[in-house]
């Protein structure tokens, strides 16, 4: 790649990148071309000469972000912190994407668009279902999943529980009650039977 082909790419990045921010932060009425322009450092003119209009560069922010979430689950899979850790950190970069990003964002994701969908169910084929996998088996060499659970039963297990995350009622008591939240962990470990969580 040459000097030309380089800052091309580079400028390209930097309109999805500040176009993904401001999608997530406001939604897609909200944020104007020339916004993303100015806040990207660069034309206008820029923006079309990578993209033909604003909703094709608004699908392509929702993938760059579910690309982003994919990596940001990578990290956490494979630090040095133990099963229990890196499912609460899981919990966590979900419940925060939920809290930051505009409703009209979080939305898109279940945009009857066949591009965003088609991307999105080959990026849970080849890479969210990977990851759960190997969680999986991080717990149960720790002794934290029982060996008889089919690995199929959890994964819509922690599914289940990650929609109840997304439930307006639920989430703002958990962000703002930490006995809630300390409770509904113990709950997703143990169910009703109790149990203490391994430190």
């Amino acid at each position: 790649m040459n000097g030309y082909e380089r800052r091309r790419e580079q400028k390209k990045e930097a309109i999805l990148k500040t176009a993904g921010e401001l999608f997530f932060q406001k939604g897609y009425d909200a944020v104007s071309t020339s916004e993303i322009a100015e806040k990207a450092n660069v034309a206008q003119s820029s923006i079309y000469n990578f993209f033909e209009n604003k909703h094709e560069l608004y699908i392509m922010a929702v993938k760059r972000t579910a690309i982003h979430n994919m990596d940001e689950y990578d990290k956490i899979l494979s630090s040095d912190n133990s099963f229990y850790e890196k499912l609460s950190d899981f919990l966590k970069l979900k419940m925060n994407g939920i809290s930051s990003g505009s409703k009209d964002f979080n939305s898109a994701l279940n945009m009857q668009n066949p591009e965003i969908q088609n991307f999105l169910n080959k990026l849970i084929t080849t890479r969210a279902v990977p990851i759960y996998h190997k969680l999986i088996e991080l717990g149960r060499l720790e002794g934290a999943i029982d060996q008889d659970i089919e690995s199929e039963t959890i994964i819509d297990y922690i599914n289940g529980f990650a929609d109840a995350i997304m439930q307006p009622n639920i989430y703002n008591k958990l962000i703002e009650n930490e006995k809630y939240f300390k409770d509904f962990y113990r709950l997703f470990w143990f169910g009703i039977s109790g149990g203490k969580i391994k430190e």
